[in-house]
């Protein structure tokens, strides 16, 4: 059965043209427990990554 749970969304800005975007997890009751950002650097020619995780609570705080 499919929970409707979204893995991820992936974005970028038409002013900067940096990728950005965050994946969720979810517990074994389907509440998201996990986003994590993710966004990819360019400049040297190649891309670095900066990477920002937040975990949630089981009362939904970060």
């Amino acid at each position: 059965m499919y929970s409707g749970n979204i893995s991820g969304v992936l974005w970028n800005n038409e002013g900067d043209g940096q990728i950005r975007k965050y994946n969720f997890t979810y517990d074994n009751s389907n509440r998201l427990s996990d986003a994590a950002f993710t966004q990819y650097v360019s400049g040297s020619g190649t891309n670095s990554v900066f990477d920002l995780s937040d975990k949630i609570d089981s009362n939904v705080n970060d």
